[in-house]
């Protein structure tokens, strides 16, 4: 149970609040009333973080905490006591002296706690990686083909790997008893024990030197001693790590030393290089993955300046920034390939500048930045050079042959990481194209419903989600939301079966439940074992009756017209597929006029290690947020929801809603003052969205209204007293808004006043239609017109 929580209080109340406050972190609760209790949970399990209260009968907390101390599996686990506000000094003191790392009063504060409690199990899994990288240096220390040991400080022998025996030709016990200076040839033992003496005095980070060493056969051997000072968290010295390579060779061969060189100071490299590496392997999102890269190619070369360039997709000659550090330089930004750098673009070769002179920079980025040495080597995959890594810095510094090597392993991982990247984005986009080409292009238009849907893929693919809705005989209509068990090829094939079998069972005029029955069928005749849930509803012509049935799928949820939303009981049957069963049960449900049905599948609702409870809850929550059209509905629910859980898997939701009948027509008075056009916005406002309109489109309306009532104000009563009527009506799925007034008409021969004038452009780009009648003395009329529908003709004057 590694990773888990407990937490011992001996009030049951208490111990229900804890857990509500840890189990948002993610990790298994367990609780425990007494200390006694406590001491058995953990003798069968560990646990990351004990959250323990002080004052309890029996054992109390700091006894507790003392026996659990004891036992040396438990002696680092983290303990958080709770006690009283009236605790005193002595009690705090005896707390932290029984093992606890915090101590918090009573009543304690929720977030506080949760936010500790986290830190610690984030320092614990923290500890564990150490303790994972520690054995990983033991196994590469002991199976570390060069010569390997650790010692103290004073130089006395700690440890010795079996490749630094054999290369010294004596036992693990000989080396042990023997300092290093008495294994050198005769010759050089007084010098090399001086230079040991001076080494364990002056204590320098690293020394490196080259030495001879005698075996116990006579044969000399020529090696390369590497000397590194360890230290702790506090840059306190704690010992030597020694590195012995054998270049025996390289003495008998000059020409072999060059080869021996390098391989030395690949060695060196490899952790450098396993910084990219590890980011190449970690990261998929291509610009997450190179905002990485240029941070740890920088920190690697203590780089001033590092940028990526990435060849452009449509034009090859063109390349774009990827990323940069050190420099002013915004992604996509698009840049000059000069001279200097065609060997590394025509020809896939690096390139070493070790003096760039101002003046003479690669472009205008390098040059504001005061590179004076750079490096650049060429991003290749599948043998073309998709992109550049550019490292400069700035000063006298100049980079080594070894630099541009490791800038070569770098770029080659680089490149592969990219790639990688890429075709991940690639595989993304062809999953959702596929999804989306199994889903409905659109959704019927049905007089007096309004549907919407939305489809979100989980991942890199194509998953089992779809929906639809087909109008039906005699005024009917039937949606459908529908999940196959897997992702893949087979789930997207079964899918695409389910759907087309559901419309031909649905327009056959099967109720809901036949519907269900024949699909099972269906399924369960098909090979490798596959099962789906289903929901299958049929709205009657009244528009106030649903039938429906489920096979296993999550409840539909229903939102009044007063904003409440609450689930539909349904049948407990299992998925498609599942075994054979007896018919599905079919439920009726009586809608309230403008009640609005909600479909979808677990994905929005389900978290990993979260009750499906909590999510369904959630979402009631995110829907009771008032009527809207189905088209924002949609979107509220999906971002509430992401709001809170990551995509995991494959998201679908569709809602219909059946619109009440056409509200009565509008008829407001209002005196000529602008602060009353506030109230007329609200009035109708309320009206719009009882006839159906959407959330945009009501306020497009109230803002062309709002215009032609202040123009009234304005132009006709120039602010003085008079009256205004608004009147609105719905006309076949259309507003018809008419603003009157009875003051005065302004001829403006020469045209509209600077900067006045746009009242009307504006309501014209605002609505379908708009009419302007006027009479000098009998006042002005002006009649808009707009569809309901956020998607409009264009405005016709």
């Amino acid at each position: 149970m590694s990773g888990a929580i407990l937490v011992v209080d001996d009030q049951p109340e208490s111990l229900v609040a804890l857990r509500t406050v840890l189990e948002p972190l993610g990790r298994e609760v367990v609780t425990a009333p007494s200390g006694e209790e406590a001491l058995k949970r953990l003798l069968q399990d560990d646990y990351s973080v004990i959250v323990m209260d002080v004052r309890m009968p029996g054992l109390d907390g700091f006894e507790t905490v003392e026996l659990i101390k004891r036992r040396e599996r438990h002696e680092d686990t983290a303990v958080i006591f709770l006690t009283a506000g009236d605790a005193d000094a002595e009690q705090v003191t005896r707390g932290y002296s029984a093992g606890a790392v915090d101590y918090m009063l009573k009543p304690v504060d929720p977030d506080m706690l949760r936010s500790k409690v986290a830190m610690l199990l984030e320092l614990q899994q923290k500890s564990a990686e150490l303790r994972a990288s520690e054995e990983r240096f033991r196994a590469a220390f002991e199976g570390a083909p060069i010569g390997m040991g650790l010692s103290t400080v004073n130089g006395r022998w700690l440890e010795v790997n079996e490749a630094l025996c054999e290369l010294l030709g004596r036992s693990q016990t000989q080396l042990l008893r023997q300092p290093l200076w008495d294994l050198v040839h005769p010759s050089d033992r007084e010098q090399e024990r001086d230079a040991v003496r001076r080494l364990l005095r002056d204590r320098p980070l690293f020394d490196q030197s080259e030495k001879r060493f005698m075996r116990q056969d006579g044969e000399v051997v020529h090696a390369i001693v590497s000397v590194s000072l360890t230290a702790d968290s506090h840059d306190r010295p704690q010992g030597y790590i020694w590195q012995v390579v054998d270049v025996t060779e390289q003495r008998r061969a000059e020409a072999e030393r060059a080869a021996h060189a390098e391989a030395e100071a690949v060695v060196q490299a490899i952790g450098k290089l396993q910084r990219v590496t590890e980011a190449a392997l970690t990261h998929l999102e291509l610009d997450e993955l190179l905002e990485v890269l240029v941070e740890r190619v920088g920190e690697v070369f203590r780089a001033d300046v590092v940028r990526i360039l990435l060849r452009d997709y449509d034009d090859e000659q063109l390349f774009r920034v990827g990323a940069a550090v050190g420099l002013d330089a915004e992604p996509g930004t698009a840049v000059e390939v000069g001279s200097a750098l065609e060997e590394v673009v025509d020809h896939a070769r690096p390139v070493t500048l070790r003096e760039l002179p101002p003046g003479t920079a690669l472009d205008s980025s390098i040059e504001a930045a005061g590179v004076t040495s750079l490096m650049a080597a060429p991003l290749v995959v599948k043998g073309k050079v998709a992109g550049v890594v550019e490292v400069g810095v700035r000063g006298a510094r100049h980079f080594t042959l070894e630099d541009e090597s490791l800038l070569i392993l770098m770029a080659d991982r680089a490149g592969l990481a990219i790639e990688h990247a890429r075709a991940y984005e690639r595989e993304l986009s062809n999953v959702e194209m596929l999804q989306r080409s199994l889903l409905p292009d659109r959704l019927p238009d049905i007089e007096g419903i309004q549907i919407e849907a939305r489809y979100m893929p989980g991942g890199a693919d194509v998953g089992g989600d779809w929906y639809d809705a087909i109008p039906l005989e005699g005024g009917r209509v039937g949606v459908a939301m529908g999940d196959v068990v897997g992702h893949g090829i087979g789930a997207a094939a079964l899918m695409g079966q389910l759907r087309h079998a559901m419309r031909a069972y649905a327009l056959e005029g099967h109720s809901p439940a036949g519907v269900l029955d024949r699909l099972d069928r269906v399924v369960r005749s098909l090979d490798g074992g596959q099962m789906a849930t289903l929901l299958y509803l049929v709205m009657e012509p009244d528009h106030g009756t649903v039938r429906f049935a489920s096979a296993g799928h999550v409840p539909p949820l229903v939102i009044g017209p007063d904003g409440e939303a609450e689930y539909l009981a349904s049948a407990s049957n299992p998925p498609l597929g599942v075994f054979e069963s007896p018919n599905h049960t079919e439920n009726v449900t009586e809608l309230a006029p403008g009640s609005t049905i909600v479909l979808y599948t677990d994905g929005l609702v389900e978290e990993r290690g979260v009750s499906i409870d909590q999510g369904l809850e959630a979402l009631r929550l995110a829907a009771s947020q008032g009527v809207c059209h189905p088209d924002e509905l949609c979107d509220r629910l999906v971002d509430a929801m992401l709001a809170i859980h990551a995509a995991n898997d494959d998201i679908a939701v569709l809602a219909l809603r059946a619109l009440p009948s056409a509200p009565p027509p509008l008829h407001l008075e209002l005196p000529s003052d602008p602060n009353e056009l506030g109230k007329m916005r609200r009035d109708l406002g309320r009206w719009l969205r009882e006839a159906g309109a959407a959330g945009e489109v009501v306020e497009l309306i109230q803002m062309a209204c709002h215009e032609a009532c202040a123009n009234a104000i304005e132009q006709g009563y120039g602010f003085g007293d008079g009256r205004l009527w608004v009147d609105a009506e719905l006309q076949e799925g259309r507003v018809v808004i008419t603003v009157r007034d009875r003051g005065h008409w302004i001829e403006r021969p020469a045209g509209p006043l600077r900067f006045r004038g746009n009242g009307l452009p504006l309501m014209q780009a605002l609505m379908d239609s708009v009419e302007l009648t006027h009479a000098n003395g009998a006042g002005t009329a002006v009649k808009m017109a707009r569809s309901l529908s956020p998607d409009r003709v264009p405005a016709e004057a």
